[in-house]
């Protein structure tokens, strides 16, 4: 299976990326720069120059792809709320490349999004109520007005 994945160089996507590998899948990456896409040809992936502001790179690798990992973020806490809606555009691009097509689409989160939970397991279905709710609850109600809108489940 050929799989498109942002966030292959991160500290995730550098764990996922081996198993894809090894699973005898072809890996897309994205990569922001020559020293990762040489980094990510020795390990047996294709790169693919750009970032996560390069829409029509995503969208294009994506429409290639057999499934598509999204595990990509930009960690900048001091604009929290734009590195949400890069991610929402990212999501909302590969949503569109993928429609119809019924590829499979992963996203990776953080469990800020469900908040602390105690000991118990958080299954999919539970409420999301984050650490910061006014942050948590604006970005799973983006993700999942794209799900409305694109008519996709995003796993």
């Amino acid at each position: 299976m050929k799989v498109f994945m942002t966030g292959a160089t991160g500290f995730v996507g550098s764990r996922v990326l081996p198993r894809l590998l090894q699973a005898g899948h072809e890996v897309i990456a994205l990569v922001r720069n020559e020293k990762a896409a040489a980094q990510l040809k020795v390990k047996g992936a294709e790169p693919v120059l750009g970032d996560l502001e390069s829409l029509d790179t995503i969208a294009q690798a994506a429409r290639q792809a057999d499934a598509v990992v999204h595990l990509a973020f930009i960690h900048d806490f001091n604009n929290f709320e734009a590195s949400c809606a890069v991610d929402i555009r990212v999501m909302d691009t590969i949503l569109g490349s993928l429609a119809g097509t019924g590829k499979p689409f992963v996203v990776t989160s953080a469990s800020s999004v469900i908040g602390d939970t105690g000991d118990a397991l958080a299954p999919e279905t539970a409420p999301d109520a984050g650490r910061n709710p006014r942050q948590s609850e604006a970005g799973v109600i983006k993700v999942r007005q794209i799900k409305i809108n694109r008519g996709r489940e995003i796993s």
